[in-house]
């Protein structure tokens, strides 16, 4: 290889890593299907430097933990859609699971369901954790389903979002968790 195709080469990869980097998931999974996101990283305190024989407590935010039990959230149409149901949460030990019963859809059609991290004001700003489900509705417009995520999943802050198509472009619906 030539030295300036061997620096392209280089300089290229080095771009790759950094988008990578710069773009990741900030140690959210994206996964498609109904598997979980893995859990963000704890937000650590970087101590700065200090003289000698001083310390001092660095505080951690501590990430909102589920309440044990169960809750049910109601599903807000968007845009004239129309949408509506319920998302019920119930948390066990180190999981939970979402029972998600989505109404005023058009029969037969396929809708995408997500996890999300953000609030329903904000939706299409907010930050993709997890497929939970991509179904067809019923003949009477109904998509009911039941999904197990980890715990960390069904805390504060989440949405569950509902997709016009089974493509994520158009939000017709949203619970705010």
């Amino acid at each position: 290889m030539r030295p300036r195709r061997a620096v392209r080469a280089f300089a290229l990869l080095a771009v790759a890593a950094g988008m990578a980097t710069a773009c990741g998931s900030g140690g959210v999974a994206r996964t498609h299907g109904a598997t979980a996101a893995t859990q963000p990283a704890t937000p650590t305190a970087t101590p700065s430097p200090m003289p000698m024989g001083t310390a001092t407590a660095m505080p951690i935010t501590p990430r909102p933990q589920p309440v044990p039990g169960s809750q049910t959230f109601p599903i807000a149409a968007l845009g004239g859609s129309g949408v509506g149901g319920t998302v019920t949460v119930s948390v066990d030990g180190g999981t939970a699971d979402y029972a998600v019963t989505i109404t005023g859809l058009r029969p037969g059609s396929t809708h995408a369901v997500h996890d999300h991290l953000g609030g329903c004001a904000a939706a299409s700003r907010s930050t993709h954790l997890i497929v939970l489900a991509t179904r067809t509705a019923n003949m009477a417009g109904v998509i009911s389903f039941a999904v197990r995520v980890p715990g960390f999943d069904a805390g504060s802050g989440r949405i569950v979002i509902v997709y016009a198509t089974s493509a994520a472009a158009v939000i017709t619906g949203c619970a705010n968790l």
